[in-house]
């Protein structure tokens, strides 16, 4: 039972392989890593003290929770006004020039939500998997926030 217990609790906190694309960041061994290619069972990865591409199964990857410093690392700006919670804005909209993406956080312990749907933004992965599909363009790293 407990080995059971142990499987569905791994199965929870990895990401689908179906939700991983090229370029995506997820947690390894409790590092930060660019997926660089996918398999059936594993993605690729490069540490940056390694020359070399390493392999690691999808049940061994995690999802990168988003906070406010991966908003800001991507150039996010906190919005403040006519907002019930926290407003994270990105970018204008050329047709109508409001904001290009506008995540909300209703409480600070709550998740952030897009504001032009009504699912949770959970992980940076889902975040970067947004901003290609309304863009077409990766969303990349602008700023290095703490280190």
């Amino acid at each position: 039972m407990l080995v059971f217990y142990y499987y569905v609790l791994k199965i929870v906190h990895m990401i689908k392989a179906q939700e991983l694309r090229l370029g995506n960041l997820f947690q390894y061994c409790g590092n930060s890593y660019e997926c660089l290619g996918a398999l059936q069972l594993m993605t690729y990865y490069q540490p940056k003290e390694d020359i070399g591409q390493r392999l690691a199964y999808y049940t061994d990857i995690k999802p990168i929770p988003l906070t406010e410093e991966w908003l800001l690392k991507f150039g996010f700006e906190k919005r403040t006004g006519k907002y019930i919670g926290n407003c994270w804005a990105f970018g204008i909209n050329p047709r109508t020039e409001d904001y290009l993406i506008a995540l909300e956080q209703i409480n600070e312990n709550q998740d952030f939500f897009y504001q032009n749907s009504f699912f949770d933004i959970k992980s940076v992965h889902q975040l970067q998997n947004l901003y290609f599909a309304l863009t077409g363009e990766e969303l990349s790293i602008v700023e290095t926030v703490g280190s």
